[in-house]
């Protein structure tokens, strides 16, 4: 079990944390008394599809998630990566809303794309996240912001190109960061 990339998420009721993989949920009255053997599973992915890599944001009473999906049948392509969007009333039950967010062919996120913060901003969305153009890069990959709208059907998606130009700004290898200039 790991909370490599997560986080406390904001409950007033409970404290809640999502820890992966798979993607699973303790609660708690307080942090300190998070028990890993209660740890629930909310996301286990399929054989075909492992999910990790969460972003968790609760806005209005609904919980928003987003989530790295890799396919798994074939161990060369399982470096390559969508992010999914869901949403959920407690945090424990999900509903996929579909593909938020992939790569576009030719450019630097093409073999992948992963969320990594979100923020809401009235009825958009934007999030910063990072991606690769190869197998090659996988522990390097690049970051950038992009901007969402919601949908009438109340989901998130992307809405136009990334900021910045579409070039990448900042440069994740092994966990440091670089600025591209």
């Amino acid at each position: 079990m790991s909370i490599d990339e997560n986080a406390l998420l904001p409950d007033p009721d409970r404290a809640v944390v999502a820890v992966e993989p798979p993607v699973a949920v303790l609660e708690a009255a307080d942090p300190a008394a998070f028990d890993a053997r209660s740890r629930v599973t909310v996301l286990p992915g399929d054989p075909k599809t492992g999910v990790k890599d969460t972003v968790i944001v609760r806005r209005d009473g609904v919980w928003h998630l987003w989530a790295s999906c890799h396919p798994l049948a074939d161990p060369d392509e399982a470096d390559q990566m969508v992010t999914d969007y869901a949403t959920s009333a407690d945090g424990l039950e999900w509903t996929w809303h579909g593909t938020a967010l992939s790569g576009r062919p030719g450019l630097w996120d093409a073999r992948g794309v992963r969320i990594g913060a979100v923020r809401f901003d009235g009825d958009r969305v934007v999030a910063f996240y990072d991606g690769r153009v190869s197998a090659a890069e996988n522990y390097e990959e690049r970051t950038g912001p992009r901007r969402w709208s919601r949908a009438s059907t109340g989901s998130v998606r992307a809405a136009g190109p990334p900021l910045a130009g579409g070039r990448p700004s900042v440069r994740k290898n092994f966990g440091s960061l670089t600025v591209d200039r």
